[in-house]
This record gives C-alpha cells, sequence and structure tokens, in this order.
C-alpha cells in the first residue's frame, strides 16, 4: 500500500489535534489543563517526547533510515521540551501547559512544512511498513525505550504524589497615622484537614497577648491586630502550637524593634 507522506499526515492530525485542545482549554480558562480526557496522555507523551523531533529530523535529513530517524526524533524532541521551557520559564508568560502546547506545536508544524516540501522535490517514495531492527541497533534501541519508558514513569509518579500541606503564620508590624504600633497577625491552614491552633505573642518572657484553641478549617485564614502600649525596646516572639502538641512549637517569627517604622 503506498500512500503520500503517510506519517507526515499523522503527525499533522496530531498537532493539529492537540493544539486546538490547548486553545479551546485557553478560551475555557482552563489554562492549566486541570481537568482533560484519558486519552489525550497518549498525545502529550508523544508531542513531549517524539513528533517534534521527527518533524525536524523529516525536514532536514529526509532519506535517512527509520531506525535513526526514530533515536533521533526521541533526543531532538528531549532537548527542544527541554530548552523551550527553559526559554518559556523567562518570558511574561511564563512555563505552562498552554505555552508548552503552543511551543511544540509551532516547530513541528514549521518543520512539517518544509518536510513536506523536501519529500515533494524528492524522486524516494513513502511506504508504510514496520522498520527493520539489526542486531547492531538493540542495544541503542533498548537504551531509548528504557529513556522513554523512564520519562513515563516520573511523569505518572510526580502526578500522584501528593500535594505539601503547611501552616502559614505571618505578622506585619505597622506604625498607625496617630504614632500607635501595632501587629497584624495572620494565621492559615493549607493542612488538608481541620486543625486547632494555640497563638502565644511574648516580649521578654512577659507575655503580651494569648489566643487559645483556634479553631481552622483546611483552606481558612484567622487575622487580628494587637495593640501595642508603646514601641517595643525588644523583640518580640510569636508562637504558633497545635493543640495535640503544645509541647513543641509548630511555627514561630520574631519581630525585632527595627521592624517597627
Amino acid at each position: 500500500m503506498r500512500l503520500k507522506h503517510p506519517d507526515l499526515l499523522v503527525i499533522l492530525v496530531i498537532t493539529l489535534l492537540t493544539l486546538t485542545l490547548g486553545i479551546s482549554n485557553l478560551r475555557a480558562g482552563n489554562s492549566e489543563f486541570e481537568t482533560l480526557p484519558l486519552w489525550m496522555a497518549p498525545l502529550g507523551i508523544l508531542m513531549v517526547l517524539f513528533i517534534p523531533g521527527y518533524a525536524i529530523t523529516s525536514a532536514i535529513l529526509p532519506h535517512i533510515g527509520s531506525e535513526r530517524i526514530l533515536l533521533l526524533s526521541l533526543g531532538l524532541s528531549i532537548s527542544i521540551s527541554a530548552v523551550g521551557g527553559l526559554a518559556l520559564n523567562l518570558t511574561p508568560w511564563g512555563l505552562t501547559p498552554t505555552t508548552c502546547v503552543t511551543w511544540l506545536s509551532l516547530i513541528t508544524l514549521i518543520s512539517l512544512i518544509y518536510a513536506w516540501r523536501q519529500r515533494g522535490s524528492s524522486t524516494k517514495s513513502f511506504e508504510i511498513g514496520v522498520p527493520t531492527l539489526q542486531k547492531e541497533n538493540i542495544a541503542v534501541f533498548g537504551w531509548a525505550a528504557s529513556i522513554l519508558l523512564g520519562s513515563v514513569l516520573i511523569t505518572y509518579v510526580s502526578s500522584i504524589q501528593a500535594e505539601t500541606t503547611f501552616t502559614q503564620l505571618w505578622a506585619i508590624p505597622m506604625r498607625t497615622a496617630d504614632n500607635q504600633y501595632e501587629i497584624q497577625i495572620g494565621i492559615r491552614n493549607e493542612e488538608k484537614r481541620p486543625e486547632t491552633y494555640n497563638l502565644y505573642i511574648g516580649v521578654d518572657g512577659r507575655r503580651l497577648e494569648e489566643y487559645p484553641e483556634i479553631p481552622l478549617e483546611s483552606g481558612s485564614e484567622w487575622t487580628t491586630v494587637v495593640q501595642l502600649d508603646d514601641k517595643p525596646s525588644n523583640s518580640i516572639r510569636i508562637n504558633l502550637y497545635r493543640v495535640n502538641d503544645l509541647n513543641k512549637v509548630y511555627r514561630w517569627l520574631r519581630l525585632s524593634p527595627e521592624a517597627f517604622k
């Protein structure tokens, strides 16, 4: 069976499909690709690890053998993804799934146009078939397959890792317009579960304020303002405890007198 550049046609369809999905998600406000169908995962892996390199190799070396083009495609695609990620991270748009898809798709489309012209000016035809694997290439193909498998495993493990949980404690020392001194203190619970806290504010071993049993749901925050009689002459210590472990300071802050300007 003979077709006119069926490999380039398949790559063109995948690239246009990926680019269309990226643009539609961007217009829908889903720039981080938070919700995608499962069948898109193989296309994403191909776009990152194979397709751009294959398009570039076909454009530059239209008569290269099947075994070599597969190896070059893998190496070039990984390099393009890595360099493109570094470059996008320096742009105002940043490195996001949308910018990454756009970058890889544009590189692929430009290369496909040139590859099509190169194939058109060539007298050789392209036939569908399975590339022959010579004995001397088995080790090289094994190395390439291990890189591909490792990349897929790393992507999978990263996707199922639990999110980092934490409790945020902050304090903002302020001097008001009427020359009064105060501290704005806040707690935010990102522990993915409800927590109850004790907050202690003191200076030189003397208690200024204490807030026992502050309940916070996951994702919620609590704030207060502590009024001071005068500008502190010594550092103010702010300790945060969890009620299930009051013997251990969970978060702490220290405000020096110079912080109150």
